[in-house]
């Protein structure tokens, strides 16, 4: 008998001695996963497997409930597709968890999932990439509005300060490796200009814009960072979604020198502000 019909052999037996429809669902997909991901992995042999297609029903159900329940199949497969299991359960449980987030409460749930980052300079960027989370998890994942950039098989070394020397160049004015985008306040605020390194990671660009720009807004306040119309936030958590590093997406694979991004305020029931009030 080949090893493909034993193993069906042994996942039948396992449903007959105890395990519920249900179960034995849940761990076939576990263990499609594993397999899907450990392919070249070598096979269990024959001879280390436990033998029990002999018995009689009769006399394996007699034997403890947890034993029976899985004692055609390997520990070491059984741990480890438990714990595949385990973590997609984890990860539903998050995805529905976040698609019934409204947005009138969206800053408490915000301030309970993340108590360590409130009076942090970060809390601003990582209230962003909540809120994008939240709207990625209640419309799905949509191609990345700016475009997918090209995939590296490594993250890119970075250039020597003078690789390129200062000028106009293919894609914009470079400043020793250096491009200028400028970042505006809304559509009508005030503009401050910055030198990216153009190998600098997009989320590094980001946290560094929302650094520069931190202020003490009133709670339940948000920012973000527009290019193009289309939120860079969300752009970052879309592209995790389709299974792209966002740490080898670099800042030139998306802009070039002499751009503008803006940064807008919202106030918490989401109407964009130009200013923070006094008092």
């Amino acid at each position: 008998m080949d090893m493909a019909a034993a193993a069906q052999r042994r996942r039948v037996e396992a449903r007959a001695v105890g395990r519920t429809p249900e179960e034995h669902a849940a761990l076939e997909r576990a263990l499609a996963r594993r397999r899907a991901r450990s392919s070249h992995a070598p096979p269990v042999s024959r001879a280390a497997q436990p033998h029990h297609h002999h018995q009689h029903p009769s006399q394996v159900e007699r034997k403890d409930d947890g034993h029976a329940r899985f004692q055609f199949l390997d520990p070491r497969e059984f741990d480890e597709a438990e714990e595949d299991d385990r973590e997609a359960s984890t990860a539903d449980d998050v995805y529905e968890f976040l698609r019934g987030v409204d947005d009138s409460v969206m800053y408490s749930v915000f301030k309970i999932l993340y108590p360590g980052v409130i009076s942090t300079s970060s809390l601003y960027y990582e209230y962003a990439m909540f809120r994008a989370e939240v709207a990625a998890a209640k419309s799905g994942p949509t191609p990345p509005a700016l475009g997918v950039p090209p995939r590296r098989r490594s993250k890119p070394a970075y250039a020597r300060r003078n690789v390129r020397g200062a000028g106009w160049h293919k894609r914009g004015y470079r400043d020793y490796g250096c491009m200028w985008i400028n970042v505006r306040q809304g559509s009508y605020g005030h503009t401050r200009g910055t030198d990216a390194p153009e190998n600098q990671t997009l989320t590094a660009f980001v946290k560094s814009v929302f650094h520069s720009w931190a202020s003490r807004y009133p709670e339940g306040w948000y920012c973000d960072l527009f290019f193009k119309k289309k939120s860079v936030t969300r752009l970052l958590v879309d592209l995790e979604k389709h299974g792209l590093d966002t740490d080898l997406v670099l800042v030139r694979d998306y802009f070039d020198g002499g751009e503008t991004v803006y940064f807008k305020l919202f106030d918490e029931n989401g109407e964009q502000q130009s200013h923070v009030p006094f008092g």
